[in-house]
């Protein structure tokens, strides 16, 4: 898996381009330009997502993201079925649809505008606090949770597992060798043994 750099891209340069295609096929306005928010490689798996600026009132951003046709659609209807319906303030779904791949698809939101959250600000601790709150007590006995994919305790443990399992197989690569590169392995042995007492 591989990232590239975030980078801003004019229409003009990229007429082309997948978010766009995707954001013209749902019939949204023409954007002045598209940021890269993420953009992995290696493995189809993975999302990408970038912000589309100029396209809603008054100049503001749309959060195009391409996924796994499962998950797209399973997002979309959190987006519609649960979070539409909360006392909330919450980010609109503004549409969906399939992919030219069938295996994915495309998501729209409204991008998030304002501050970003500091999680050293009690102020936005209190207010992502009563957010998650009112989430939970909103969402209680919706029908839609039970298709919900499990992420209990489980869940989380079986990826820390995996890392585990990564990191040890990084041991073993000629790369890592190198004297210079001791410190890089002490730290990876340090995260292995911290794995272990977590699990």
């Amino acid at each position: 898996m591989r990232s590239r750099p975030a980078r801003r891209l004019a229409v003009e340069q990229w007429p082309g381009h997948p978010a766009l295609c995707a954001w013209r096929a749902l019939g949204g306005d023409e954007p002045s330009a598209v940021l890269v928010v993420k953009e992995e490689f290696g493995s189809e798996r993975l999302s990408r997502i970038y912000r589309l600026e100029g396209v809603r009132p008054r100049g503001a951003a749309v959060v195009a993201k391409r996924s796994a046709r499962a998950s797209i659609e399973l997002e979309r209807r959190i987006y519609e079925q649960v979070l539409a319906r909360l006392a909330l303030p919450t980010l609109r779904c503004l549409g969906s649809l399939r992919d030219a791949d069938p295996r994915f698809g495309w998501l729209f939101l409204d991008a998030a505008e304002g501050v970003d959250f500091d999680a050293d600000s009690p102020a936005h601790r209190a207010a992502g606090a009563a957010w998650l709150a009112g989430l939970h007590t909103g969402t209680e006995g919706h029908a839609l949770l039970a298709e919900l994919p499990d992420r209990g305790p489980g869940y989380y443990l079986e990826h820390l597992r995996g890392a585990r399992q990564r990191i040890a197989r990084a041991f073993e690569n000629p790369v890592l060798s190198p004297p210079e590169l001791e410190p890089d392995r002490e730290h990876l042995d340090a995260i292995l043994r911290g794995l272990d007492v977590v699990e």
